[in-house]
């Protein structure tokens, strides 16, 4: 046996390993992904509005401050 054919070959530059730019990038900070299911005709309103998540988070608030002090109806109601 030759002595060389049993020396690693040295790694090349590719895929994988440690560099800049690299993984996953991190969200802002408060901020979450959450994915829903809606009824065909909420999608329908959601395909004409600009920016969803906006039109979302904006009627959350609303909604919000509107009941504020009342349990909303629907929900876990048994």
């Amino acid at each position: 046996m030759n002595d060389e054919t049993a020396k690693p070959t040295p790694q090349k530059p590719g895929w994988g390993g440690r560099r800049a730019g690299a993984g996953r990038k991190k969200t802002s900070e408060g901020v979450r992904t959450v994915a829903v299911r809606v009824p065909q005709d909420v999608s329908d309103v959601l395909d004409t509005v600009p920016s969803i998540t906006e039109y979302v988070v904006t009627a959350l608030r609303a909604y919000i401050a509107q009941s504020a002090n009342t349990k909303p109806s629907g929900i876990n109601d048994k």
